[in-house]
């Protein structure tokens, strides 16, 4: 897949940016809330096949991401 980017000034990209940015800042007074939004951000790869639905290996990166937060906050069963 090609690698698509939005300029900026993109409608549909500010309001995602604007909704994601209004939702972390309202879930952070929970405890168990964890920002996974900036995951993707250095990724060179095109992880969305479309506005919100991510591809079949982005699962893995993200996953790897959750299981490193788990790791912090879980105790150690070993």
């Amino acid at each position: 897949m090609k690698k698509i980017s939005l300029p900026s000034d993109n409608p549909k990209l500010i309001f995602m940016k604007e909704f994601y940015r209004l939702a972390s800042k309202s879930m952070k007074k929970y405890n168990d809330f964890f920002d996974l939004s900036g995951i993707l951000d250095e990724s060179k790869r095109n992880d969305f096949y479309d506005l919100g639905h991510t591809g079949p290996f982005t699962g893995i990166t993200i996953g790897k991401h959750i299981e490193q937060i788990l790791e912090t906050y879980l105790p150690n069963n070993s």
